[in-house]
């Protein structure tokens, strides 16, 4: 009987059905994030590393092989690396696909001259996505539904409906996502905010620059200057009107019907 923490508020209970009235409908607790136990359960069979090792090795032996001086000229020769991996992949893709693959010169030729090595990786992934699937389905089985800690693969194996075990499945990926997605949310809403006083915080044409000690004047605030036109002069020489010039030379305090001096230049 595995033990539990002394909560002082205890987790709410959710849950999430799956299946009909024809195949069952099976309950399961939600917890909107994944145990431990469950994501090490998944990793036993996860075969994802070892497949990326094999294809890396393909690549580097096409690579070799279209490297070579005695290497006939076709589309393989001369590719990059990242090029080879990227058709290698779309083979794949492709084949995992139920309809009749359409593929370019470069993932034909590779499908054709690499017949042996292709048809591995397309099994050793379709095994490897199956078994993923079927643990996933068991782990939840296990750890969400009552009485069924000794589930096994087998036992999901034999469940007569192919699509409960792929619901299963995806509410695992569902429930391992839900973390993971609640912080990306916060995160773009905080970079969001940060958008938004970095907006507030442009200045606006003609208005003063902010005082660069950060610290706000003690002094008599002057009437705001007017914004200085952008287009150039025209050509006849034309100052702006004495009214505006007049009051953007007042000194603070002034009265506004004195009559202001001229300065000679």
């Amino acid at each position: 009987m595995p033990r539990t923490l002394p909560f002082d508020v205890a987790p709410t209970e959710a849950h999430h059905e799956i299946g009909a009235a024809e195949s069952g409908i099976l309950r399961f607790r939600v917890r909107r994030g994944i145990s431990i136990a469950e994501r090490l359960a998944v990793r036993e069979v996860d075969q994802s590393d070892a497949i990326f090792k094999e294809v890396a090795e393909l690549c580097l032996q096409i690579h070799r092989d279209g490297s070579a001086a005695d290497a006939a000229d076709g589309p393989l020769k001369g590719l990059q690396l990242h090029e080879i991996y990227l058709a290698v992949n779309a083979v794949l893709n492709l084949l995992a696909q139920s309809t009749e693959p359409l593929l370019g010169p470069v993932e034909a030729a590779v499908a054709l001259c690499y017949r042996e090595e292709v048809q591995h990786l397309k099994e050793a992934r379709e095994a490897s996505s199956e078994a993923v699937i079927t643990r996933k389905a068991t782990t939840m089985i296990q750890h969400r539904l009552n009485g069924c800690a000794d589930w096994s693969d087998d036992d999901t194996k034999a469940i007569d409906c192919e699509g409960m075990i792929i619901d299963i499945a995806m509410l695992y990926n569902r429930e391992a996502a839900g973390s993971s997605s609640e912080e990306a949310a916060g995160i773009m809403r905080q970079m969001q905010e940060i958008q938004d006083a970095l907006g507030k915080l442009q200045l606006e044409p003609g208005s003063p620059p902010p005082n660069p000690t950060g610290q706000t004047s003690t002094g008599a605030a002057e009437p705001p200057t007017p914004a200085i036109p952008t287009s150039a002069p025209s050509a006849s020489g034309s100052s702006a009107s004495p009214t505006s010039s007049r009051r953007s030379k007042r000194p603070a305090g002034t009265n506004a019907n004195a009559s202001p001096t001229r300065s000679s230049r």
